[in-house]
């Protein structure tokens, strides 16, 4: 299983809500964003998996209180979605 595996993606999902619970803020976004990054090249753009994992960066920036960061990932992963559903 190399680096772009979805399963690593998975892990590092994982990874990034464990170092969220135990403070580790920044270890915890970047390995939101190494997720991401990980979909995105697995999947592309368009895919709801890449809109999923953009969807729990939304949450965590929602939960430091970063409501731009928050809102502007929500709004991608929900037209990513939306376009998905008309297929």
């Amino acid at each position: 299983m190399g680096p772009t595996h979805p399963d690593v993606a998975l892990t590092l999902n994982d990874f990034a809500i464990l170092n969220l619970t135990n403070g580790k803020v920044n270890e915890a976004e970047r390995l939101y964003l190494q997720a991401v990054d990980t979909f995105r090249a697995v999947f592309g753009k368009d895919h709801p998996d890449y809109a999923q994992a953009l969807r729990n960066l939304a949450d965590f920036y929602e939960k430091v209180g970063q409501m731009s960061l928050a809102n502007s990932h929500r709004a991608v992963a929900a037209a990513i979605r939306k376009d998905a559903s008309h297929h």
